[in-house]
């Protein structure tokens, strides 16, 4: 067998090699995305407003969520020019991954290519809007509100609890911003959310002694 160089051999034993360095710099890529999410998901009581990367807490609950999403839905994700906003980037993780799951479990499997759940970023005067939107089974106008009391829930009692959007409204408000839904049956959801931008110089520093 001629393994001369610029021999066909030689050509695809490089192309190999070649291939191989790819797929071990895309596992260690992986491996480095998965341990930068559990630092971001480990910290539930931090405390620390900001300034944080939105669309790197965005991207991170997504791929979280991914195994809830993908029997259900295409993703979309539509970033615009999002700023720094002001919030703490753990809670912020904890509260888009709740949404991201409710609107996955709002989507029945199995028609993926007819269903999407779209996430939507835009900058506003002085905040940063973020969207959940999703196909599924959408909620009724009356329950808008109630939606957000702790232990309410639209889901079977062996998948929801009724926390878990109480919780989002409070950890929202906490950080400055609020949240929101529109929804009819059968039309979908969107859950709305907006934060404060982080100004300049924020935190601020420590007075001196």
């Amino acid at each position: 067998m001629d393994f001369t160089l610029g021999s066909p051999r030689a050509r695809q034993l490089a192309e190999e090699d070649a291939q191989a360095l790819r797929s071990a710099a895309e596992c260690a890529r992986h491996i480095q995305e998965i341990i930068r999410d559990i630092k971001i998901f480990s910290r539930p009581e931090e405390q620390d407003l900001g300034p944080t990367d939105l669309h790197r807490v965005l991207d991170s609950a997504l791929r979280m969520a991914w195994n809830q999403i993908f029997p259900r839905a295409r993703l979309v994700k539509d970033y615009g020019d999002a700023a720094a906003v002001r919030g703490s980037e753990a809670r912020l993780a904890q509260v888009f991954l709740n949404l991201v799951i409710n609107a996955a479990q709002a989507i029945p499997g199995g028609n993926i290519h007819e269903n999407e759940i779209r996430v939507v970023t835009r900058r506003e005067t002085d905040s940063v809007r973020v969207e959940i939107h999703d196909t599924g089974a959408g909620i009724s106008p009356e329950l808008h509100e109630r939606i957000f009391d702790p232990f309410f829930t639209t889901k079977p009692s062996s998948i929801g609890t009724g926390l878990g959007l109480f919780i989002c409204r409070r950890l929202i408000t906490e950080m400055g911003g609020s949240i929101d839904l529109e929804s009819q049956p059968g039309r979908g959801s969107l859950f709305r959310v907006r934060l404060r931008v982080a100004q300049e110089g924020w935190p601020p520093r420590p007075a001196s002694a």
